[in-house]
């Protein structure tokens, strides 16, 4: 039964764990949700990590974000998550929902819905069957994590937002690899 962490933020426009509940149960039977909500965006990689030490398999990421004033700060988690990853050995995907892409709460359930199933197809897959995920290349999805912050919410038909699967690598003692950041 694979158990996923969700990781929201106070800030976000909308409350997305009940669409993700919804999600779960409708196309992933087995599958659990924990969540945690971060009080602050820059909190999202703690509560991330507080779910990796648990018995999650993976975390999902879920934050709205206007794209000029977070962009810096959703690079920052990217960069932070990257080193929890590798630290783990677990994935920590990213969906984020740009708020130029809705206007309102029925507007940003739909754009939600579709990113947050697209994203929990991927980790499932991610984590129990890698080959379904090399089977995607060039099928034209675009998992990258601002994806849609960088188009200004143009791609919203293509555009899932979560990190690209990264190999699973020992922390390096090497001091010319540099210290974790996080």
């Amino acid at each position: 039964m694979p158990k996923i962490g969700f990781v929201d933020c106070l800030s976000n426009a909308f409350d997305s764990f009940e669409l993700a509940t919804v999600i779960i149960e409708k196309n992933y039977a087995g599958t659990t949700l924990q969540r945690l909500t971060a009080p602050e965006i820059l909190k999202i990689p703690v509560c991330a990590k507080k779910l990796l030490v648990g018995d999650a398999d993976a975390v999902v990421v879920f934050a709205t974000a206007v794209p000029e004033a977070d962009y810096d700060s959703l690079h920052l988690l990217l960069e932070k998550t990257i080193d929890l990853e590798v630290a783990h050995q677990k994935y920590v995907f990213y969906c984020v929902v740009s708020e130029e892409e809705f206007s309102s709460q029925a507007d940003f359930e739909i754009v939600a819905s579709k990113r947050l199933d697209g994203v929990f197809d991927l980790v499932l897959k991610s984590l129990h069957s890698p080959a379904e995920v090399s089977n995607q290349i060039g099928t034209g999805m675009d998992f990258s994590m601002f994806a849609s912050l960088a188009a200004g919410g143009a791609n919203q038909e293509q555009t899932q937002s979560a990190t690209p699967a990264s190999p699973a690598m020992p922390a390096s003692t090497n001091e010319e690899a540099g210290k974790s950041l996080f």
